[in-house]
């Protein structure tokens, strides 16, 4: 085992094979280390040893986990003001469309003299933007129900 710089000696690392190979009492000498961490960035120790391999690996490593954050949020801005921009235009031409529907369902009994017709296409024009808009209430209506039965 070698040395590390901070003068810790450096786990011996053994593959399955030669682990199996071993005897009860040659196990007993080893010890098992597991760690686990959650973040953009590697521990500083791997860092640093990443770093002793390529020189300045471990600063290019940093400049490109920072990018691929201010990247990810840029992505993540860009996608939320298209839904806006979504939300506002349907909340704009919504009623323009249901209107021109009903003026259509009006031409058509007009000059079809045909009440069957009409009838169809006013409630097509009705339920074309209704329909999504009645549901968006009843969810959020459910999603806020649920989240009062949790707390």
């Amino acid at each position: 085992m070698s040395d590390t710089p901070d003068n810790r000696p450096e786990p011996e690392v053994i593959s399955r094979e030669d682990w199996d190979k071993l005897t009860s009492e040659e196990k007993d000498q080893f010890s098992v280390r597991l760690e686990g961490f959650q973040s953009p960035l590697l521990p500083p120790e791997v860092l640093q040893r990443y770093g002793n391999v390529i020189p300045n690996l471990d600063k290019k490593l940093v400049e490109w986990s920072e990018s691929e954050t201010t990247h990810r949020r840029q992505l993540e801005r860009e996608a939320f003001e298209e839904a806006r921009l979504l939300r506002s235009r349907s909340s704009m031409f919504g009623p323009i469309v249901a209107i021109a529907g009903l003026v259509i369902a009006g031409l058509v009994s007009v000059f079809n003299e045909s009440w069957s017709g009409s009838f169809t296409a006013a409630v097509i024009a009705i339920v074309s933007v209704g329909g999504p808009f009645a549901a968006r209430i009843l969810a959020s209506r459910i999603n806020h129900r649920q989240m009062s039965d949790e707390e």
